[in-house]
């Protein structure tokens, strides 16, 4: 039985909002109230967010918290 693809993790998918939005990481953890490391830690994939960390990316990024539920739109 073929295994389905397992849906795109947070870290890329912030990571291609954060290009798309023309931002680097640095730049967006300062418009989201966030410390820069943390949102490194996000990308990489070495933590992960809480919904409070959610909402203020998705505010910062101008999309909806949807977007981080699948592939970039």
């Amino acid at each position: 039985m073929p295994r389905k693809p397992k849906p795109p993790t947070f870290g890329p998918t912030l990571a291609a909002l954060c290009g798309r939005a023309g931002l680097t990481p640095p730049q967006l953890a300062a418009a989201a109230g966030l410390a820069p490391s943390g949102v490194r830690h996000l990308i990489a994939g070495t933590r992960k967010p809480t919904w409070d960390t959610v909402c203020k990316l998705a505010t910062a990024l101008g999309v909806s918290t949807d977007v981080f539920r699948g592939p970039p739109q």
